[in-house]
């Protein structure tokens, strides 16, 4: 639900020529403004992010940029949240260029594991999700049988309820297989754990930055 909000701060992706999709540019201290109306995955909000973290994490599902750059800005007027994914405002001014951040696939994987465990309590995937963690079986065999056992447990009945967390930790296991697909499966994580229960992205973007093997 779209709502009146306080000037709140965050990030912007722009591709390596600081323009987003459309040729929209922006630059030290660009506005740009939108309606505030309607759904935010439209042309009625300026799209942005809490934290420069989540906003790496989230590029491949979003703006899909193969070269970018991050930075600062101050988002005011109407105001609007995608489960915490990523933020809309009526109006978006970039002042500054941050630092990207830079994530290893194994922090990716990290980040889609502790997604999918908010939402998701399978023993024999968190079996598999632990021993991930602690670098005890990381064989992409361990991670289809866990799959497999967790798939075969589930009951039709409850497929409903499940199906988003059951996602999450599909994304979870597919970030493990290659480094290429290691992002974009985080980000899927993310949606799919968003969409089950409401959980702190911020928070688990930070803490897989962090993680250190």
């Amino acid at each position: 639900m779209s709502k009146k909000a306080t000037v709140k701060h965050g990030w912007k992706l722009t591709d390596k020529n600081d323009q987003t999709h459309g040729g929209t540019q922006w630059g030290s201290n660009v506005t740009h403004t939108a309606p505030g109306l309607g759904a935010l995955c439209t042309k009625g909000w300026i799209h942005y992010y809490s934290d420069r973290v989540l906003a790496v994490i989230m590029n491949p599902i979003h703006g899909d940029f193969s070269e970018f750059h991050i930075w600062k800005v101050v988002a005011s007027g109407r105001h609007k949240t995608d489960h915490g994914l990523k933020e809309g405002a009526s109006k978006v001014t970039t002042t500054t260029r941050g630092r990207v951040p830079k994530l290893t696939t194994n922090q990716l994987v990290y980040f889609a594991i502790l997604c999918a465990k908010e939402v998701y309590d399978d023993p024999s995937w968190l079996t598999w999700a632990n021993n991930w963690i602690a670098n005890k079986d990381r064989s992409y065999a361990a991670a289809y049988a866990s799959y497999a056992a967790a798939h075969a447990a589930t009951h039709a009945a409850a497929w409903a309820a499940a199906c988003a967390a059951r996602e999450a930790a599909w994304a979870a296991w597919a970030a493990a297989y290659a480094a290429y697909a290691a992002a974009g499966a985080a980000a899927h994580a993310a949606v799919y754990a968003t969409a089950n229960k409401k959980i702190n992205l911020v928070a688990i973007a930070r803490k897989a930055y962090r993680w250190k093997e």
